[in-house]
């Protein structure tokens, strides 16, 4: 415990000079609100100025309201200057990060492995910007990691209420529901109906009381009207987006791991014929992002399209990304399948069913976009960090 207490304290450090100095150098005293944080703003004073039905089944977002409401009461006791509340934002990061580092120093019994671990979280480009400005994704993450912790710690009541405020933050955290649902039937604990019930069916009430107060997935709005114009249906071009961001945005841990994921030949040739399927459904940018004059679907296509003048080129690397993530969601759907039936049920049948019930519901979103990877993100690294600790060990 020593130990623990020791390297969080040092992180803690770390991370409190990191968002200082990127808050300095974004300037966020001063800034004008920054992308989406704009409607995000004038949201949280609307939730600020009381809180009714009608707001609730109108407010003008995509997305559910617990981070509006906590938003709004750090500005009721502290004023809503947007600095003010960017500053919140930089809390719920420090927060989440030392969570994350707790669970990686439990899990791998490695300071050094937990501690650089959550280091690499904290530096992604997606993460630093989360952290400093006004957004919904950074306290889903958090509500998400503390659902996980606590899950594995048996305290099922208390996952349960973090799970309610994950999805409530962000309606595809419901992807974790499943997760749990299909790890506590094959588990065989005591009282397995109880803890379904906590844990993968009272959480998901609160938000389809929202759904039926909505008439549908979202508030009812014209942000939705403009959105969701489509019928509901698995976009396979997100799909990719999301399977090419398994390896751009992991793509250090990638030297410890060509055996790894690289040398089974049938996973090999599975993968190389699903990825001729891009060709069909290449990454681009929705047609809802379009109208609005948004161009690409991220941070690291928005790069390349800084450097790389030619859409071929870049059409190419996001395929070469696609080949070389396949393998891995692959690897994983495999060791899952052995570990089932071989009833070998531990944490890394839980990680490796995290990540694939993620690929399976996130395509569904109307739009694709690389932020939204980041939920997942902790947990790759987790599963990543656990085979480097221990490269001879697969799924048991």
């Amino acid at each position: 415990m020593h130990d623990y207490k020791k390297s969080a304290f040092i992180l803690f450090i770390i991370i409190l000079l990191f968002e200082t100095a990127v808050a300095i150098i974004g300037n966020i005293h001063t800034r004008e609100p920054w992308g989406d944080e704009l409607h995000f703003y004038n949201t949280i004073l609307l939730f600020g100025n009381g809180i009714t039905l009608d707001l609730i089944t109108h407010y003008n977002e995509m997305s559910t309201p617990v981070p509006f409401i906590m938003y709004a009461w750090v500005g009721k006791l502290f004023g809503f200057e947007l600095f003010k509340l960017r500053l919140f934002s930089i809390l719920l990061a420090i927060i989440t990060y030392l969570i994350f580092h707790r669970i990686l120093f439990e899990k791998l019994t490695n300071k050094k492995l937990a501690f650089y671990g959550t280091l690499f979280l904290v530096i992604h480009p997606y993460m630093v910007g989360l952290s400093i400005f006004v957004f919904t994704d950074m306290p889903a993450i958090m509500f998400l990691l503390i659902a996980y912790y606590t899950f594995e710690k048996d305290k099922f009541y208390l996952s349960a209420v973090s799970i309610t405020l994950a999805i409530l933050c962000r309606q595809y955290m419901l992807f974790f529901l499943p997760v749990m649902f299909i790890y506590i039937l094959i588990q065989n604990k005591k009282n397995p109906l109880i803890r379904i019930i906590t844990n993968s069916i009272l959480p998901a009430i609160p938000y389809l009381l929202l759904v039926l107060l909505w008439g549908g997935t979202s508030p009812d709005n014209e942000f939705r009207k403009l959105h969701l114009s489509e019928n509901f249906s698995f976009h396979v071009d997100n799909f990719f987006l999301y399977i090419s961001l398994l390896s751009i945005y992991l793509l250090p841990f990638y030297f410890f791991m060509i055996k790894k994921f690289y040398s089974n030949k049938k996973i090999l040739g599975i993968s190389f014929g699903l990825s001729l399927f891009y060709f069909l459904f290449p990454i681009q940018p929705s047609i809802y992002s379009q109208d609005i004059g948004v161009y690409t679907v991220g941070l690291f296509h928005k790069a390349l399209k800084l450097f790389i003048f030619s859409d071929t080129i870049i059409q190419g690397i996001f395929y070469i990304s696609v080949l070389l993530g396949l393998p891995v969601l692959l690897t994983f759907i495999k060791e899952t399948f052995e570990s089932y039936r071989k009833k070998e049920i531990n944490q890394i049948s839980f990680l490796n069913l995290t990540i694939i019930l993620f690929f399976l519901v996130m395509p569904f979103s109307y739009l694709g976009w690389e932020k939204y990877f980041m939920p997942i993100l902790p947990f790759v690294i987790l599963r990543l960090l656990i085979f480097i600790k221990n490269p001879s060990t697969s799924s048991g």
